[in-house]
């Protein structure tokens, strides 16, 4: 006699944890919490795509302004050549170097 309530109790203890244990593991929530996840980690990243898209126009913009600058520097330095002015010459080449 004393089996049937243990039993009893064990199967209603059993049936407890099993519903708390299905609710844990809702696929529903998974999936939805899955999806939040994958949005964010989206969001995060187009955020990184354009803060790299920025930074690659402005080194583009530095280098075009850095290759017109060598490219002035050097036509003092062939301007100075032909004026005869050799010091000024070097001058010129180690700055656009």
């Amino acid at each position: 006699m004393a089996r049937g309530p243990l039993s009893r109790m064990a199967n209603v203890v059993r049936a407890e944890f099993e519903d708390l244990m299905s609710q844990m593991e809702n696929p529903k929530l998974m999936v939805g919490q899955a999806i939040r996840d994958m949005e964010t980690a989206l969001d995060d990243a187009l955020v990184s795509v354009a803060g790299a898209i920025a930074n690659e126009r402005i080194l583009d913009r530095r280098l075009k302004e850095k290759k017109e600058e060598v490219s002035r520097w050097r036509m003092k330095a062939e301007e100075a050549v032909q004026a005869g002015e050799d010091e000024l010459a070097r001058h010129a080449l180690s700055q656009a170097a």
